[in-house]
């Protein structure tokens, strides 16, 4: 793979983890047109990667991600209707970020070294897990410019810390410190920045040596049940039970689980 095949994006895979940076640290790895068209093609390819078992979103340098680029604005300035313009823009290039990453067929990690603002805030919240450095800023600040969240963050903001929080927080546009809601339920760790390699290594580590074929399971009926009922999730996770019985890898664990040892999971 060449080093341009995704525009101001890396990606790396190696045993069992696709590592997508954005790489635009000048602008702390702020979102371009081309930016947002990068990481959709890197994910995918991560995605139809046999190897890979858990997806490590990132941004270079001291930042996760600030944002859309403000100087990408000129988009909506195209001929035509500006309201046309400025809803396909939209659907087309950020949420077919959020989007990829919340299709992704494997459990995703953000990790937030520093400024996750706006929409790198939505596109950190469209993870499943994120383990952030202690003094990271983050927080929704579209309305600092007249804006709202476009990235799904009035979706998954207040199902993670509640609408009463979620609410003021949105509403405020106030940036915080990850330290300062470390006990929210917006991260899985907060931890001082020299440490967050090493934290979010050992989360990933775990989640790659784990079953492939229940944790993506366990994914969709865990997403799938906040629109359902109890039966509903009953339903469904019988019907995933039961797929997981008929796996390898549901053998491999019985086997291992007797014969002490460490299981050896291959997605089958």
């Amino acid at each position: 793979m060449s080093a341009d095949a995704y525009p101001d994006v890396r990606l790396q895979i190696e045993d069992g983890l696709a590592r997508v940076t954005i790489d635009r640290p000048g602008v702390r790895n702020s979102l371009r047109t081309e930016t947002c068209a990068g990481l959709v093609g890197a994910i995918a390819e991560a995605a139809r990667h046999p190897e890979v078992r858990l997806l490590w979103l990132t941004g270079e340098g001291n930042a996760f991600c600030a944002g859309a680029d403000l100087a990408d604005v000129a988009v909506f300035n195209r001929p035509g209707d500006r309201r046309e313009n400025a809803r396909a823009h939209i659907a087309e290039v950020f949420h077919a970020v959020t989007r990829a990453v919340r299709a992704f067929p494997h459990p995703t990690l953000a990790v937030i070294p520093g400024a996750c603002v706006g929409f790198g805030f939505d596109l950190a919240l469209a993870c499943d897990l994120r383990v952030a450095a202690a003094d990271a800023k983050v927080g929704p600040i579209f309305n600092h410019l007249g804006l709202v969240p476009d990235g799904g963050g009035t979706w998954t903001l207040p199902r993670l810390i509640g609408v009463t929080r979620a609410m003021e927080w949105i509403l405020t546009g106030e940036t915080r410190r990850a330290q300062e809601v470390a006990d929210w339920g917006v991260f899985n760790r907060v931890v001082p920045v020299a440490e967050l390699t090493q934290a979010a290594q050992v989360l990933a580590d775990r989640l790659v040596a784990g079953p492939p074929l229940a944790l993506a399971a366990a994914r969709r009926l865990i997403y799938a049940a906040q629109g359902s009922s109890f039966e509903d999730a009953l339903a469904a996770e019988r019907e995933a039970q039961v797929d997981m019985l008929m796996s390898r890898d549901f053998g491999e664990g019985v086997a291992a689980w007797f014969e002490r040892r460490p299981p050896r999971f291959t997605g089958e």
